[in-house]
């Protein structure tokens, strides 16, 4: 991504930082999961998260030009809605039929965020 074309410092800085946090989120999440407390105990890991959002926006808004791939937009949006769908039919145990809702709005958040990010870009 960044070896096609000369990027602006800014780009290169939020996409640094954007990629960093979110590497950081991911194996600080991990590590906490196999061990719990092993990271939350000093710091919470969900900051990263937040640094990752941030940055991901800024980034998003830095970069002057996209490649158009819709057909690989497509199969993350599927493959991220079978995965919230998924994990909200296994966290929503205890509503009752307010699960199945759960579960639908679940499998449209990511097609939802798509649509958003298109308009907007």
């Amino acid at each position: 991504m960044f070896f096609h074309k000369q990027h602006t410092i800014s780009e290169q800085l939020a996409g640094t930082i954007f990629f960093t946090s979110l590497v950081s989120y991911i194996v600080f999440w991990i590590l906490d999961a196999l061990r719990p407390g092993f990271v939350s105990r000093y710091l919470s890991v969900h900051l990263f998260l937040l640094v990752g959002i941030l940055s991901g926006a800024w980034f998003g808004s830095a970069v002057s030009s996209w490649k158009e791939r819709s057909w690989l937009s497509y199969v993350f949006c599927c493959f991220f809605s079978i995965l919230v769908g998924i994990l909200c039919w296994i966290v929503g145990v205890d509503l009752g039929i307010l699960r199945v809702w759960l579960v639908l709005f679940g499998l449209l958040t990511p097609w939802i965020f798509y649509l958003l990010i298109r308009r907007v870009s």
